[in-house]
């Protein structure tokens, strides 16, 4: 049920209760991640559960001055380590 998601090589899939989050690990936050995190939301969906609404977050060591706008439009968490 969930091959789609993992050959597609998910980062990481928290689940808490009832709440999902699909986190992308990348050295720098960047449009193919925002990309990716769209596509995984929508396979959890069609493959996983219809119903549910999974976070969005991406883990990077650098953010992209132009990504703010883009993140908070797709309510995308960005979390610079």
């Amino acid at each position: 049920m969930a091959t789609a998601l993992t050959q597609r090589r998910l980062d990481v899939l928290v689940v808490d209760g009832d709440a999902v989050t699909i986190v992308e690990i990348k050295q720098r936050a960047s449009t193919s991640a925002v990309g990716q995190l769209l596509t995984y939301r929508e396979l959890y969906r069609v493959y996983i559960d219809a119903a549910a609404a999974p976070s969005l977050a991406i883990i990077a060591a650098e953010g992209s001055f132009d990504m703010e706008q883009t993140l908070a439009a797709f309510n995308i968490a960005l979390y610079l380590v």
